[in-house]
């Protein structure tokens, strides 16, 4: 019966063909073995036979019933599935994203549980001073986001392939492929030394009995060679890869090469020396900042800065110091523009995810240069500084951002000094946006400013909002 869907699975009618891929499913919760058998034999024994729309979909429906019970899986089925998966994805030397990238997506499912077979099988496709399928290095990547406990001890091997290539990168492809795997290999390593970190302090609380918890409790298997590797084991591998990506890839004529190749510059920066930071620092913010001027889409170059801005406060640090004025300005100025195109029907997801990653910058900064952030965003207030309703608006949305963020000590001293800077704004005249920033802060941030014993500042809003309505009912407005 599995053979018969499988042979009869390419219908013509979509509903008709969906619902072959959802019976081999329902099947494969069950018998799970029976059915990844049977769709390998299938697809190997008919290779020339199968139309690729059919090998997408049933490659489809393997990795969907190994993501439901990869553990069951017989591990004899493992090197006839990496041989099918791996011949689909580098059979056609050009990218074709369906077909390649359903081949890719079993192969990252299988290296969560078998990640040195799969891991090998791909670098055997990737030989030393060779370009590889656009789709093994894309795989590459994947995998150790996948499973980055088990890549991560590998990745110098990999990068030794990597690096030595990549300025003979022409197509603009083939360089989108290789940032983004490098931003993936980056983050992983970071994932990789936060969770052993924390697993070793966990190890030392259990064997020094502490909290009551026991020795097996919290604690991952690491693999061998765990204690070696640190952040900056990778810098004398990612140095080169950043320079060349930093001063040629972000000059690209794609804007997509652009975006991810300066997404793949701010995880290269948290693998560097904090000497190679520092000294690589007014550089990367300058060509950071510069894009903003060149690509619509804003969301990637923010998320490479904002890891950028988190090695830069990392322990304290105060290497920003010299830059902050005009980083300060330069996402002010960014922060400010979208706040009334956020509300448009037509308004493109990433503008909105870009926005609030805009507000994350300033706490990241914040979380160092605390009374910097504060007068800088204040200073912003001040009609008699600040000319327009819309910057003073979305100054107000920043500073309410920032005092829900930063608690604790960074803000107890901070208490008075707020509540006095924004008294330009309370008693500014009418303005129907002003108004509605009031409503926000109504709403959001005096709350928060009434448990600092601020009634007074509480007391402003209110009566400003009562005369504001007998003014209305007066005109006879609603």
């Amino acid at each position: 019966m599995v053979l018969a869907l499988c042979t009869n699975s390419n219908d013509p009618v979509p509903k008709v063909k969906r619902q072959f891929s959802e019976s081999l499913i329902d099947i494969g919760r069950k018998q799970p073995n029976l059915v990844l058998s049977t769709i390998t034999e299938y697809l190997r024994a008919n290779k020339s036979k199968t139309p690729k729309e059919q090998r997408i979909q049933l490659l489809g429906v393997l990795q969907k019933v190994l993501d439901l019970h990869r553990n069951n899986m017989r591990e004899e089925l493992l090197d006839p599935m990496l041989d099918l998966c791996m011949s689909d994805m580098v059979e056609d030397k050009n990218v074709v994203a369906d077909w390649q990238g359903a081949a890719s997506a079993v192969l990252v499912s299988l290296g969560v549980r078998w990640p040195d077979k799969v891991h090998e099988n791909l670098l055997n496709k990737f030989p030393p001073g060779t370009t590889p399928h656009y789709f093994v290095i894309f795989t590459l990547g994947d995998l150790a986001t996948a499973n980055y406990m088990a890549i991560v001890p590998k990745l110098k091997t990999t990068l030794s392939r990597v690096i030595p290539i990549l300025g003979s990168i022409k197509q603009e492809n083939m360089k989108w492929v290789f940032a983004s795997s490098m931003y993936k290999f980056c983050d992983a390593i970071v994932n990789y030394v936060v969770n052993t970190s924390k697993n070793k302090d966990a190890l030392q609380l259990s064997l020094a009995g502490g909290g009551g918890v026991t020795p097996t409790a919290g604690i991952i298997t690491l693999p061998p060679g765990t204690e070696e590797i640190q952040l900056a084991s990778f810098s004398g591998e990612v140095f080169p890869a950043y320079e060349l990506m930093f001063l040629h890839w972000t000059q690209s004529k794609e804007a997509k090469v652009r975006s991810t190749t300066i997404q793949a510059v701010g995880s290269m920066c948290a693998l560097l020396t904090p000497q190679q930071f520092e000294a690589q620092l007014p550089k990367i913010l300058a060509g950071v900042l510069g894009l903003y001027k060149k690509d619509k889409d804003h969301f990637p170059i923010t998320m490479g800065l904002s890891v950028i801005l988190n090695v830069g406060v990392k322990d304290g640090s105060r290497v920003l110091e010299p830059h902050l004025n005009n980083l300060l300005n330069a996402i002010h100025q960014l922060a400010c523009a979208p706040y009334e195109a956020i509300t448009q029907a037509d308004l493109e997801s990433t503008s909105q995810e870009n926005y609030h990653e805009l507000l994350r910058c300033f706490d990241i900064i914040g979380k160092v240069f605390t009374d910097e952030v504060i007068h800088f965003l204040l200073s912003k207030l001040d009609p008699k500084l600040s000319k327009t309703v819309q910057t003073r608006v979305g100054t107000s949305n920043i500073l309410k951002h920032i005092v829900t963020r930063l608690v604790g000590p960074q803000m107890a001293d901070k208490r008075g000094l707020i509540v006095s800077g924004l008294k330009p704004l309370l008693d500014t005249e009418k303005e129907t946006k002003v108004n509605d920033c009031r409503s926000t802060y109504h709403r959001y941030g005096w709350s928060r400013l009434l448990i600092f014993g601020r009634r007074r500042a509480l007391g402003r809003v209110c009566c400003q909002t009562m005369r504001d309505t007998r003014e209305r009912s007066s005109r006879g407005e609603s």
